[in-house]
């Protein structure tokens, strides 16, 4: 079924890929930057680069723009593909005995997400943003793994590694830390930390392509990281950017719980009057589980 969700879905963003640079925002930085092997804007996204680069190597067909782009369609299909599994394996311990419900389920909130203006806009244009949502699904489902010991290291591997290719990732540490602690490993809790410490500063260790490829004078060179420890410290840190501040100010955007529910009305009202189907019944199908759920009338205990 894995391979059945990530065709059909990597054929859809396929399909509405840009075919060439699109007009989103960093695109072109990060197509010449795979393309040079070059360091993008900080914090320099080495993993990124490189799986750029070897895409641009091994598809022998279309331009470099468009290779790129097919890069984050295909990791936006295989994010798809790993969420289909992970919300299988967790499914399976409330639909106990009721495959088809599962299944059909499953494959219904993944359809949800595959299409949903986020996920498919970021998945046809040169981003790192699908990348990091294969990455986050797949760090998930390896601490749901029945393999603990070494799902957890493979699963801190892959932590340190996926921040490589954006830094957001980090906010799977609450989730990690309590997988760690509080979970039941079959190893001790000092070694339970320690190694897979360890693992995370190997897959880290990618961000040492930066004062590596900067010594070589690429043509996009951001931050000029092999000048000094100071460059590579700023860039690692998105120093000129403010750090993990997305904005230097408050933001506008800025949303409380009031708000949401606000917009949640507004979306609503707005999706009857133009006839919207799919949000319609995708609002008709959330509300039938809430109450499904809040009855316990679906759940086994």
């Amino acid at each position: 079924m894995f391979f059945l969700v990530f065709n059909s879905t990597f054929i859809i963003y396929l399909y509405t890929m840009y075919p060439t640079i699109s007009p989103y925002r960093d695109s072109g930085d990060m197509i010449v930057s795979a393309f040079t092997l070059g360091i993008a804007h900080p914090p320099g996204y080495p993993l990124y680069v490189l799986l750029g680069k070897v895409f641009t190597i091994l598809i022998p067909f279309g331009n470099i723009a468009y290779r790129v782009n097919l890069l984050s369609a295909f990791f936006g299909a295989a994010a798809c593909g790993v969420l289909y599994l992970l919300i299988k394996r967790i499914g399976e311990q409330i639909f106990s005995g009721k495959k088809l419900v599962l299944i059909f389920s499953s494959l219904f909130a993944v359809f949800l997400f595959s299409l949903s203006s986020s996920m498919h806009s970021l998945s046809i244009v040169s981003e790192m943003y699908s990348i990091n949502a294969f990455f986050a699904v797949l760090i998930i489902y390896l601490l749901f793994s029945d393999a603990k010991a070494s799902a957890t290291l493979l699963a801190a591997f892959l932590f340190g590694l996926g921040l490589g290719n954006h830094q957001t990732l980090i906010l799977l540490i609450p989730g990690i830390v309590y997988f760690l602690v509080a979970a039941k490993r079959s190893f001790a809790i000092s070694r339970a930390v320690a190694l897979p410490l360890l693992f995370f500063i190997l897959g880290f260790s990618v961000y040492l392509f930066l004062p590596i490829r900067s010594a070589q004078k690429p043509v996009a060179d951001w931050g000029a990281s092999a000048e000094s420890l100071r460059n590579f410290y700023r860039a690692l840190t998105r120093a000129d950017y403010g750090g993990v501040r997305l904005h230097p100010e408050k933001s506008p955007t800025e949303q409380n719980v009031s708000e949401v529910i606000k917009n949640f009305v507004n979306f609503l009202s707005i999706s009857i009057e133009y006839k919207n189907g799919w949000a319609v019944a995708t609002i008709f199908f959330l509300a039938a589980g809430m109450y499904l759920g809040f009855t316990e009338k679906c759940f086994v205990h």
